[in-house]
């Protein structure tokens, strides 16, 4: 699978940054048939210590059945850039 993500900081303090992107999308049921789709998601993210993130995303997918879902997540990550 594969997933493009962009992240994009106000500045190089920490602080506030944007986050988006796209990538195929699975939905794997216990019961039933697996769907899959393309999705997209932006959210925002605040740094904490460096390298350190919390944050949270909305996600809408287009999946196999024609139905679009939309979903929230909150998020704690680890974040660390070669060049950063």
């Amino acid at each position: 699978m594969w997933s493009a993500d962009l992240c994009y900081f106000f500045s190089q303090q920490r602080g506030v940054y944007l986050n988006a992107g796209v990538g195929p999308v699975l939905d794997a049921p216990e019961f039933g048939d697996p769907l899959t789709g393309f999705g997209v998601y932006a959210g925002i993210g605040w740094e904490l210590v460096k390298h350190l993130s919390i944050g949270a995303d909305i996600s809408v997918a287009s999946v196999s059945n024609d139905n679009v879902d939309v979903s929230a997540m909150s998020f704690l990550l680890f974040l660390k850039f070669l060049a950063y």
